[in-house]
Parts: structure tokens; C-alpha cells; sequence
């Protein structure tokens, strides 16, 4: 940590702290992800490096964190600093103007998603938690797609079971526990493609018994 100076917390959760922070040998700004040592934590330090495409979050370095008793507790993720936020920012202030997105804006937003998710799938990775939050935007409106901690590498021709995600972009098949595919991904890009348009979810629910029910029906 010594060479980076934190400017602010830019987010914090059970996924841990991310800060946005300044190299002191370059005076780049990026963002610092500091995360608890876990298995699922250092799948996304080994994914991050083994993958470059110009709308994945790009990663720089990554560095242990270790206790007095020299045990690795937490990581340092160093990754590129996306300058605009996220996508959930921009349909909160669409929402919060009552001014509906341009359609050529959603389609650029879906067709860069969908570039990093084909990249991805041809590499064998599910993402499985793509949501408005984890699309982060660059220079020029650039999609930069992020969150790569519960990222699945799959085996050819195989199926995941984990039901994980966020329950707004969440495949019926995850939702009932049944072996899926990347088609799961396919399912969330749909869901935000509708938000984009909409700027509401395309299903809800009192409860997770009532939102599953009206994804298995596809009725909202």
C-alpha cells in the first residue's frame, strides 16, 4: 500500500473495500480493491490477469496483505479506474429526470456488453452476476464490465449448479437449481437491455417467492 495514496472509498459491502487511489510513481489514478484472502477472491485475481479486452475492467497487479503472524489475510486488487461511474448510476438519474435513455445510447451499452460476454463464454468464463452495478463506464461512455469474484471457468460442455447472482438478473435456472449454461448470462443481458428502456426491472416482487414465480411465469 505504500506506494499508492487513497484519494476516496469508492464502494463497500460484504465483497469488501474499493477505493479509488493515486500510484505515486506515475500520478495514475486507479482503483485499489481490498478483499478478504478467499478462494473466490483469488479466482478473480487469476481470471483479471488472464484476460484483456477493451470493455473488461483491465487488471494491473495484485498484492497480499499479511498479519503479524505473517499469514495472508486480505489482497490488493489494482485495476483500471473507470472515470463515469456505473450503469445503475445512469438509469437512477434517468429515472430521477423522468428522460428515458436514447435508443442508439442502450445500444451501444448492450452491444459492449455483449462483446465482453462473448469473449468471456469463448474462454470457457461464466460471469454470472451481470447487473446495471457491475457495468462500469470509461472514457467516452465506454463500457467497462467489472466484478469478476463469483466468475465460473467451465469445463467443455459442462453445467454450473450454484445458485448465485443478483435475484433481479437471475435465470430461471438458477432460480430452481437447475445445471445451467451461459445462457444464464444471456438471461441478465435481457433483463438489463429491458431496464435500459424501461428504467424499471423487468420482473419484481413483494418477496423471492413471488419474484420467482413471476420469472417462472414470465409475467411481471
Amino acid at each position: 500500500m505504500d506506494k499508492f495514496k487513497i484519494l476516496k472509498t469508492l464502494g463497500k459491502g460484504s465483497f469488501g473495500i474499493v477505493y479509488k487511489v493515486i500510484r505515486k510513481e506515475d500520478n495514475k489514478v486507479y482503483a485499489l480493491k481490498q478483499v478478504t484472502a478467499t478462494k473466490d477472491n483469488l479466482n478473480e485475481v487469476r481470471l483479471l490477469a488472464s484476460l484483456e479486452h477493451p470493455n473488461i475492467i483491465k487488471f494491473l497487479e495484485a498484492f497480499p496483505f499479511k498479519n503479524r503472524g505473517d499469514r495472508v489475510t486480505k489482497i490488493s486488487i489494482i485495476m483500471e479506474y473507470a472515470t463515469r461511474g456505473d450503469l445503475s448510476k445512469v438509469i437512477k438519474r434517468h429515472v430521477a429526470s423522468k428522460v428515458p435513455l436514447r435508443e442508439k445510447r442502450i445500444w451501444k451499452y448492450i452491444s459492449q456488453i455483449s462483446s465482453a460476454l462473448s469473449f468471456l463464454h469463448k474462454h470457457g468464463i461464466l460471469h454470472r452476476d451481470l447487473k446495471p452495478a457491475n457495468c462500469f463506464l470509461g472514457k467516452n461512455d465506454t463500457i467497462k464490465l467489472g466484478d469478476m469474484n463469483i466468475s465460473k471457468v467451465m469445463k467443455y460442455n459442462k453445467f454450473a449448479r450454484t445458485k448465485i447472482g443478483t435475484p433481479y438478473y437471475m435465470s430461471p435456472e438458477v432460480w430452481n437449481n437447475i445445471p445451467y449454461n451461459e445462457k444464464c448470462d444471456v438471461w441478465s443481458v435481457g433483463c438489463m437491455s429491458y431496464e435500459l428502456a424501461a428504467l424499471k426491472v423487468p420482473f419484481t416482487g413483494y418477496s423471492a417467492v413471488e419474484l420467482l414465480r413471476k420469472i417462472n411465469l414470465g409475467h411481471r
